[in-house]
């Protein structure tokens, strides 16, 4: 099962306050829940993805769009520090942007931050995770996450799926989620810096 590294420090004090990183969270907690076959009653975790999680990703696909039409990123951030500069001076109120910028951070952040017992010098970032570098791909991993929600919501992915049919998509999916619940708790300590020129942005 993958996991997130306990070998990422906690910024315990720290908390982003918003509804998007809520959602995320919520997320998370949920689909880990499910999958490891501790979810008595899927229903809830169904109808908060069927709403919330949904929602989230309509937000972010829509915020990439609105940079699209303002040309204020010409490539996708690679690496933790590049997403970190590109909240810095690109964060605005709406909500869709708010999604997007996070979005962003959580794909950046994958390789890092996600371990498996089988791979114990982690992910590749050119592997599975790789975060995206286009805008072609930065949709189309979005629509993959929203498919992939959606097959829960639908009944079409059971919890032995996440261990017993090793899928691309359904894996990034939980991980990506993973990811985005330790966003405000877990940095890499070379990168401290930029993780709290990250929570700077979301002050609480």
């Amino acid at each position: 099962m993958l996991e997130i590294d306990g070998g990422f420090h906690e910024k315990k004090t720290r908390r982003l306050p918003l509804r998007q990183l809520s959602t995320i969270r919520n997320t998370a907690m949920g689909m880990k829940l499910y999958f490891n076959g501790e979810l008595r009653d899927p229903r809830p975790l169904r109808d908060l993805l069927a709403s919330d999680t949904l929602d989230y990703l309509w937000e972010a696909k829509r915020g990439l769009a609105r940079r699209l039409r303002l040309n204020e990123v010409e490539l996708l951030p690679y690496q933790l520090e590049e997403a970190c500069s590109i909240l810095e001076y690109s964060l605005n109120p709406g909500q869709e942007n708010v999604a997007f910028n996070l979005t962003l951070v959580a794909f950046a952040l994958m390789p890092e931050l996600m371990i498996h017992p089988r791979l114990p010098q982690g992910f590749s970032r050119r592997g599975m995770f790789a975060p995206p570098r286009t805008y072609q791909e930065f949709y189309s991993r979005i629509d993959e996450l929203r498919e992939e929600v959606q097959k829960i919501v639908a009944g079409q992915i059971t919890p032995s799926d996440i261990r017993t049919d090793i899928k691309p998509s359904l894996w990034r999916t939980y991980a990506f989620f993973l990811t985005g619940y330790a966003l405000p708790l877990k940095m890499p300590p070379s990168l401290d810096e930029q993780g709290d020129q990250l929570m700077q942005l979301f002050p609480g």
